[in-house]
């Protein structure tokens, strides 16, 4: 594979992860049009972000993360914001990640969601995260591809079950999209990896197009998805999309739940790994604590109830992803931004902040 799909694939294998699940659902309660129209639009703000992060990291020489560009830009203040953004994020994420991780292990079995089948995917996240095991961190760009071929299969498979005036039925709150879209797109952290392979393979040139084919690829995937459950399971999908579909295809059904198990996993273990960083070298915090902490946000995830899933997406990407996205926005316009670059980051500062506004107010 050259460097460039490389660098691609793995920007949208980053961003396409199990907050794919909560999709269908958003689609639902905001409507299919409506929520397909802010898909795109959050998506050309979140392309012209992850874009404007990629510019300041050709402007500035050495290896940084997002808190050590907002340090270069806003000082010690901006990386003290910069680090609680992320771990806003991160632990927002993991709180819905054990929720999900169970939730798809039940469905695996059978059974209703509990608490033991919670218990249990945490405890297999924790032997992986104490234990410094990254085989599961290995097959991140597979499961991501699952993901892909399980979207795919869905809609292809599920044609004679569509009901198109499913895609008619009316919206009961217009704004649930919202976040969950936003939390589901995003990406941006891992742009520094992706810029650092195409400069190891002399393609630096070419991280332009790899963000944009990375970033468009994942919101292709979501509208294949969200159409796809919604057309079959209409007014029953549900908060995780596939236990609505349980009674269309329960093999298939188990299959999408063990994809959507590991990709939990995985999505537990970076982020378990991601909070520890944070803590140690950001925090000053000792290595037991930085270790702990993770788990203890997980232990939290475990007494959470299933229903609180989809909430919980919709605040982390409402809040701490349109943080994230302020943040780059806002570093963009220290450092110089002219003509439509200035006027599309105040655009994205604006959107973001209105966002959080009306998600307080809703």
């Amino acid at each position: 594979m050259t460097a460039f799909f490389q660098a691609a694939f793995l920007l949208s294998g980053t961003v396409i992860g199990a907050g794919m699940f909560s999709l269908p659902y958003s689609f639902l309660l905001s409507g299919f049009w409506t929520s397909l129209l802010g898909l795109v639009v959050l998506t050309l703000l979140t392309l012209s972000l992850n874009l404007f992060y990629a510019r300041l990291i050709l402007k500035n020489s050495g290896d940084h993360q997002l808190c050590g560009y907002m340090g270069k830009y806003f000082g010690s203040k901006g990386r003290s914001l910069g680090s609680l953004a992320i771990v806003l994020s991160a632990t927002g994420a993991t709180l819905a990640y054990v929720i999900l991780g169970g939730n798809f292990l039940s469905l695996f079995f059978g059974t209703v969601p509990s608490l033991f089948y919670r218990l249990i995917f945490l405890l297999v996240g924790i032997i992986f995260f104490v234990g410094g095991i990254k085989t599961i961190s290995s097959f991140g760009g597979i499961l991501s591809l699952g993901l892909v071929v399980l979207a795919i299969v869905f809609s292809g498979l599920g044609i004679k079950y569509f009901q198109f005036q499913n895609l008619f039925i009316p919206a009961t709150d217009n704004l649930a999209f919202y976040g969950p879209v936003l939390f589901s797109l995003s990406g941006a952290i891992v742009i520094p990896e992706v810029e650092e392979i195409l400069r190891v393979n002399n393609k630096r040139n070419k991280l332009y197009k790899a963000i944009v084919l990375g970033t468009l690829l994942p919101a292709i995937v979501y509208v294949v998805f969200s159409f796809g459950v919604l057309a079959i399971s209409g007014a029953f999908t549900t908060a995780d999309a596939l236990s609505g579909l349980i009674i269309w295809s329960p093999l298939l059904v188990r299959m999408g739940a063990v994809v959507g198990f590991f990709s939990c996993l995985t999505s537990f273990y970076s982020l378990a790994n991601v909070l520890k960083e944070l803590c140690l070298r950001d925090f000053k915090v000792g290595k037991k604590l930085s270790i702990n902490l993770p788990i203890l946000i997980g232990l939290t995830g475990v007494w959470l109830n299933v229903g609180l899933f989809f909430k919980i997406i919709s605040l982390t990407g409402t809040f701490a992803v349109g943080l994230i996205g302020i943040l780059i926005a806002a570093m963009y316009l220290k450092a110089g931004a002219k003509n439509w670059g200035k006027a599309i980051s105040y655009m994205i500062i604006a959107a973001f902040s209105l966002g959080m506004i009306l998600q307080l107010t809703h």
